[in-house]
């Protein structure tokens, strides 16, 4: 999936007193209507024990399509250039805690019809057996039709706030992370009632930053059209600083492994989107723990390094031509992976492909070794997943600190981000928490955005 291809979101809420909410609503009536007056529209979205509906069930397909129909709309025009949606029958039919009850694969399948049979999309159908989704693109007709309407607010509600995943492995042999059933407790449903009450805070702030694009203007190389394979636009919702809701996911089949939040936007956002952030119309810092998983490594031996120290300073692979950069992902594989590797070739990093190309493994794995002899027997045993388990607990932990001083801080892993004026007291209930969590000192250094 490109950087400009999501999933479609069957948790928008979009603001129901914008201009552009009332032509998306307007738009899917209409489109619904005309779809009821096909010669065959009874039959093709007739029950199977009926055979035809009545004029309850009839209204309550026209309503479910309706909102499916704004849900597609909404996504299309969130400015980007195709939307994947998962089309397999008993997938999304199935009962689920992470899916939503409402969009069955019937409304979804025909939604996309109606929209396609009208020349407003494209579609390029999907394949169950290569695990890949439906991809749908939209056409100058369906932008033409919404660029006269203004910007909308909208966020995003998760199904789930606490996810647990597993791996698994596909016939053709591609490792795939899948959301697991899971029976809720005591546990699951106190870290729930956290996530809400973060979620409550997150969604009271006005988040900018100077990237953001509010603009209704439409983009593009060149004039799209229905068969057109990509298009870069910019549409009327694209206003992504609304997105700023978080959840939890949970690695392996344990709540014990993983646990970081994700979900708000500026978790994904590169560094240099990041300068120049605000909330509620003040300027920002990031505070962040230095070397985070190196750090929790020698402090579950009683151990801790000096603020002038450097986990990631080699000499011998700097003078080869190996960043910091570099050595700090190869370093972070070597904690996270469970199996030791042979060669960096087959790393999924492009960073680590591109720098360590051509460097013997065993020779360059001895000198990342020799530089923290003290931890070096964590090193490829998989343990990267429990240091995100009490980082993220660390992390809430002075999250529900800062929401009780009325201070706002947005989670990005091992760092917040919140206001200059809080900064100070933000790395002093960081490095706190870290000490009592460990028992070790820990420095957290402050970075102006």
């Amino acid at each position: 999936m490109s950087s400009n291809d999501h999933n479609i979101n069957f948790n928008i809420q979009i603001d129901q007193e914008t201009e552009i909410y009332r032509a998306i609503r307007q738009f899917s009536l209409e489109q619904v209507e005309d779809y009821f007056n096909m010669k065959d529209a009874e039959r093709k979205c007739a029950s199977k024990d009926t055979g035809k509906f009545t004029r309850s069930t009839r209204d309550s397909v026209k309503l479910k399509l309706v909102k499916t129909l704004e849900k597609i709309i909404s996504n299309i025009l969130r400015g980007n250039s195709s939307y994947h949606i998962a089309m397999r029958k008993e997938k999304v039919n199935m009962t689920s805690r992470y899916l939503g009850e409402m969009y069955k694969f019937r409304y979804r399948k025909a939604a996309l019809d109606i929209l396609e049979q009208l020349d407003f999309i494209s579609q390029d159908k999907g394949n169950r057996f290569r695990q890949k989704q439906t991809v749908i693109y939209p056409s100058t007709r369906l932008i033409e039709y919404f660029k006269p309407y203004g910007v909308a607010s909208y966020h995003f509600r998760q199904n789930e706030l606490i996810v647990l995943r597993e791996t698994t492995t596909t016939h053709y042999f591609k490792k795939i992370k899948r959301n697991t059933e899971y029976e809720d407790n005591e546990s699951t449903n106190a870290m729930r009632k956290e996530v809400e009450e973060i979620n409550t805070t997150l969604r009271g702030l006005d988040i900018q930053y100077p990237n953001t694009s509010s603009s209704s203007n439409i983009t593009s190389a060149s004039t799209p059209n229905i068969d057109t394979p990509y298009i870069p636009l910019v549409g009327s919702l694209y206003r992504d600083t609304t997105d700023n809701q978080i959840y939890r996911v949970f690695s392996h089949g344990s709540f014990d492994l993983g646990g970081r939040m994700y979900g708000g936007y500026w978790i994904n956002l590169k560094k240099k989107m990041r300068q120049g952030m605000s909330i509620n119309g003040s300027p920002c810092s990031e505070i962040d723990f230095s070397s985070m998983h190196i750090a929790q490594l020698y402090a579950l031996d009683g151990y801790y390094h000096s603020d002038d120290y450097d986990a990631y300073d080699i000499p011998e692979l700097l003078a080869l031509g190996v960043s910091r950069d570099g050595i700090k992902k190869q370093t972070q594989r070597m904690i996270n992976k469970s199996t030791p590797a042979t060669s960096f070739s087959h790393c999924s990093d492009e960073t680590i492909k591109r720098e360590f190309k051509g460097l013997d493994y065993a020779s360059t794995i001895k000198l990342i070794e020799d530089k923290h002899p003290k931890i070096a027997k964590h090193f490829y045993s998989g343990i990267g997943l429990k240091l995100a388990n009490d980082e993220a607990r660390i992390m809430i932990d002075v999250i529900k600190q800062l929401i009780k001083l009325n201070i706002p801080a947005l989670p990005l892993h091992d760092a917040l981000i919140t206001q200059n004026k809080h900064a100070k007291k933000v790395q002093e209930l960081m490095q706190e928490r870290f000490f009592e969590f460990y028992g070790v000192p820990i420095t957290a250094g402050i970075k102006r955005l």
